[in-house]
């Protein structure tokens, strides 16, 4: 290695820690993202003995938990809170996995290599200030190795086969996070890759067995552990996906989805032009089709959704202009509109720390410590990143009401005038959900209660009116005598117990 090799690579790993770093340091002082704070909350929960799927009601499968469980022990044993202690954790994983993709490379793409780690620590962290800590934002370093492999695989220079092992090891992590649906950026790769070299046989190699070992693995562990996954989470969450539908053309139709789509659309043509380079970004781009499919297919069009997709386009491109010498460079002009419009975002986030999350902001100032608090509402914001943030204790049954919302998505009222049908006339399954609510409401006797009462439908609910659906039936009636409204924040009412 010559001195200047030697100064470009200690400027580039430099570069990517102290990104790393000033990104870790904008991301303490933002507010955590209402599903981030939740975990959070959930993790303290589950580690007082609560259990999850019982006392902690989500959709998600429990890797997420296991993940901020791990932080939460952390940070006790560090004297850390949460948010430190989750952001810290993220840097050093996203740190290692950078670097050791840069490391990767050095030897088919030495320029990239250089290239990729410092801008990608950027993209990880001022451009994804808002969602810091999501499933996403976790999923997207650990798969950066794998993808880096077979690249050189497809180049001619592939790694030693215990490297490889390591990488899969990491991204069949990362596609436990949320399976199945990242498993899409992992698998268009692998058979682009199984095309590209005429041999099918490739899908079976070690360390595609590796990543397919750890997803077994993982699905044996979270089955063992919790079973309800299975016989109830999973029905419920198709039984919702399904009932979303929300049109094709609105899920495409903001910029920060459809520019970065076609960017990457044009890298994928243009691709074949770069050689080696073109070869070694091929995976990362296809990887980025996938991620972008996992995005579409969950329809519900949230920012964080597109993240995967957003930063492997980007570490596509970069191998391609960072190469794009003589003619190549009219192919590779347009595509430098990927990492302004990644740097505009990341200048944006940068800018509105202070003004994210408002509602939240407010909530939290009049929430008291250890308080009960519960949602008429499936939406988890404003309570979250308020309950977290006040330490209070949330009691609400948010996986009851996914399931009614989703109810009432497949079976509307539209002949009811108050828009939802009364006990009389509910059919079993309608009934059972209804009364599952009140229990959980009637057993929690929450302190506070906050009812979305907005005028446009939020963005998970279908609109139903809960706290009118709920009052016609007389247990929970009788309960709600206790409760006074108290103010409003935001979109929501809140209303607080009186009575002892």
């Amino acid at each position: 290695m010559t001195p200047v090799e030697s100064t470009a690579r200690a400027l580039s790993q430099g570069a990517t820690l102290a990104l790393l770093a000033a990104g870790g340091w904008l991301a303490l002082g933002w507010p955590q993202h209402p599903d981030v704070a939740f975990y959070t909350t959930a993790a303290r929960q589950l580690a007082a003995g609560a259990e999850l799927y019982v006392d902690i009601g989500d959709t998600n499968p429990p890797t997420i938990y296991w993940l901020h469980g791990l932080v939460h022990r952390l940070a006790g044993l560090a004297r850390l809170d949460d948010k430190t202690a989750l952001v810290l954790a993220y840097l050093c994983l996203a740190g290692a996995c950078l670097l050791w993709t840069g490391r990767l490379l050095r030897g088919a793409a030495p320029l990239p290599a250089l290239v990729m780690p410092p801008v990608l620590a950027a993209a990880l962290t001022f451009a994804a200030l808002g969602s810091f800590g999501e499933r996403e934002h976790w999923a997207v370093p650990l798969l950066l190795p794998h993808l880096a492999a077979v690249g050189l695989r497809a180049a001619g220079q592939a790694p030693d086969r215990r490297v490889e092992a390591v990488a899969a090891l990491l991204a069949g992590l990362a596609i436990l996070l949320k399976p199945p649906l990242l498993g899409l950026a992992l698998l268009l790769p692998e058979l682009w890759l199984a095309w590209h070299r005429r041999r099918w046989s490739s899908l079976w190699r070690a360390a595609v067995l590796v990543l397919l070992a750890t997803l077994v693995a993982g699905g044996a562990l979270l089955l063992a552990r919790h079973p309800l996954f299975l016989t109830q989470v999973v029905p419920d969450l198709v039984a919702y996906y399904a009932a979303l539908g929300r049109p094709l053309a609105e899920l495409l139709s903001p910029l920060g989805v459809w520019l970065p789509l076609v960017v990457l659309a044009g890298a994928l043509v243009v691709a074949p032009w770069f050689g080696a380079a073109g070869l070694v970004a091929r995976p990362f781009l296809w990887g980025a089709v996938g991620a972008g499919l996992a995005a579409l297919l969950q329809g519900k069009g949230f920012a964080y959704h597109w993240l995967p997709a957003l930063v492997l386009s980007l570490a596509g491109v970069l191998p391609l202009l960072a190469t794009a010498g003589g003619r190549r460079r009219l192919l590779a002009l347009p595509l430098l509109l990927l990492p302004l419009w990644v740097g505009y975002l990341g200048w944006q986030q940068a800018r509105g720390g202070g003004g994210a999350w408002m509602a939240a902001r407010e909530l939290a100032a009049v929430l008291r410590p250890g308080e009960r608090v519960f949602a008429l509402n499936p939406e988890l914001y404003p309570l979250f990143p308020a309950v977290t943030v006040a330490d209070a204790r949330w009691v609400s049954a948010e996986a009851t009401l996914w399931r009614l919302d989703g109810y009432y998505r497949r079976h509307p009222a539209a002949q009811e005038a108050a828009g939802f049908r009364p006990p009389a006339r509910q059919d079993a399954e309608e009934a059972a959900l209804r009364r599952r609510l009140v229990e959980r409401f009637l057993a929690a006797r929450p302190d506070l209660v906050a009812v979305f009462a907005g005028g446009a439908t939020p963005t998970i609910g279908g609109g139903l009116d809960y706290l009118a659906y709920l009052l016609s039936d007389p247990d929970f009636a009788a309960g709600w005598r206790d409760y006074r409204l108290d103010g409003r924040i935001g979109e929501y009412e809140l209303y607080r117990r009186y009575a002892p």
